[in-house]
């Protein structure tokens, strides 16, 4: 496949783990262990980077038996973190995460079983803890929650986590653009206030924003790396969904469009959606929202 692109740059708009785009991913699965996983590179007004990426998803994943604790007879070393992750909770890791989700969530009919989100929660709890996060506040019926909302609550999670603003709130006009891209398997539009989105087909939102988060650079082949517009390491276009999900926009309010659908492309994989997401700005008051983060009640 070939990788295409184009940069965007906004005054006021920043990501400090690089450049602002939106992109997309794609899983395509040759078999229930296998997977190849695209992620299309990122936009940003007024001008535009789409990339794409492919990869293949790893292996299935471990028991979750939990051994007891013993304690130690003389002291042991702090724990060392692993040299994968990032120093610092906005910047980008050192190398890709491997997944540990993908095997129980392609045995499950639906993205959003109980299975596969709990396994992919697990991995999200995992690879924060190793960048020193704290756990997820998700609310209580997060579970419940349609695949938008869910997406929007766990980004909204994951940015507080590192200390920034949250996203404000869903529109009705950025979900309809988003659900449009996520039914056709392409990037959102840009422009009209939006100025950063990714396009994912994945293991549903909450796969998406592991991908996303975890799984955007260099995989040390072009046959092994997810993302595209990351031609080797280090390259401008490695982690630009990841940067897309920390955007920053100084003395403007984050808004957000979502849309997700079942993944046309699938054959045969029940459980890979197709999700689209869209972020805008607004200087002033803030939109109409279909749903708001003042809305979202999480623990604590």
């Amino acid at each position: 496949m070939e990788h295409w692109g184009i940069r965007l740059r906004v005054p006021g708009v920043r990501a400090d783990a690089g450049p602002r785009s939106t992109g997309w991913l794609l899983i395509l699965t040759a078999t229930a262990a296998l997977s190849v996983i695209m992620l299309g590179g990122c936009q940003l007004v007024p001008a535009r980077r789409v990339a794409y990426h492919l990869a293949t998803a790893l292996a299935p994943a471990p028991s979750q038996a939990v051994p007891a604790v013993v304690s130690p007879a003389t002291p042991t070393p702090p724990a060392v973190p692993s040299p994968a992750l990032p120093t610092s909770p906005l910047a980008n890791p050192a190398a890709n995460l491997p997944d540990t989700f993908t095997a129980i969530c392609s045995a499950t009919p639906d993205a959003l079983s109980a299975a596969c989100e709990q396994a992919e929660l697990t991995a999200l709890v995992r690879a924060g803890q190793q960048e020193g996060l704290s756990q997820l506040p998700l609310p209580a019926d997060f579970l419940t929650l349609p695949a938008p909302e869910q997406m929007f609550v766990l980004i909204n999670e994951e940015r507080l986590s590192r200390g920034l603003l949250p996203i404000q709130g869903l529109t009705a006009g950025a979900d309809q653009q988003a659900a449009a891209a996520a039914q056709a398997g392409s990037d959102p539009p840009m422009g009209g206030g939006i100025v950063a989105g990714n396009w994912a087909a994945d293991f549903g939102p909450l796969g998406a924003v592991y991908d996303w988060l975890y799984n955007d650079g260099w995989g040390g082949t072009r046959g092994t790396t997810t993302n595209g517009g990351c031609t080797a390491d280090g390259a401008p276009g490695c982690w630009e969904h990841r940067s897309n999900l920390l955007l920053q926009a100084s003395g403007q309010h984050l808004y957000a469009g979502i849309g997700c659908s079942p993944w046309a492309g699938a054959k045969g994989m029940a459980a890979l959606d197709s999700c689209a997401l869209e972020i805008g700005t607004v200087v002033g008051a803030s939109p109409t929202y279909s749903y708001a983060w003042s809305q979202v009640v999480t623990p604590g």
